[in-house]
């Protein structure tokens, strides 16, 4: 497979819509039983808050190193000096997500491109 970082934002844009438009579809039923699908969206927007500087930063940087965990787990990876990317990447894609998310959700649009 070719994992490049182009065809990886592509991806990402699709779940990230899928994600907004299941949200805005399937809102009631998700009081219940959805509230996990909210961590993610709701980590992102907590960094954002001032007020609460270095609690926030630092539960973005866990959950980028307890995403990407397995990667420090094997010697093939941790030879790579790629690897210090990995949770770089991770927060841009939280990000990211949160943005294609938020669009679909509010304009309604699940398009593939």
């Amino acid at each position: 497979y070719d994992f490049g970082f182009r065809k990886l934002l592509i991806k990402q844009r699709i779940y990230a819509r899928a994600y907004g438009r299941l949200i805005r579809l399937r809102k009631p039923s998700l009081y219940n039983h959805g509230y996990l699908l909210f961590i993610r969206p709701a980590l992102a927007l907590l960094a954002l808050i001032p007020y609460l500087f270095p609690f926030n930063i630092i539960l973005v940087i866990l959950y980028s190193l307890y995403f990407t965990r397995r990667m420090y787990s094997t010697r093939i990876t941790l030879n790579d000096p790629r690897i210090i990317l990995v949770p770089i990447v991770t927060i841009f894609f939280l990000y990211y997500d949160l943005y294609w998310m938020i669009e679909s959700y509010i304009f309604g649009q699940n398009k593939i491109e």
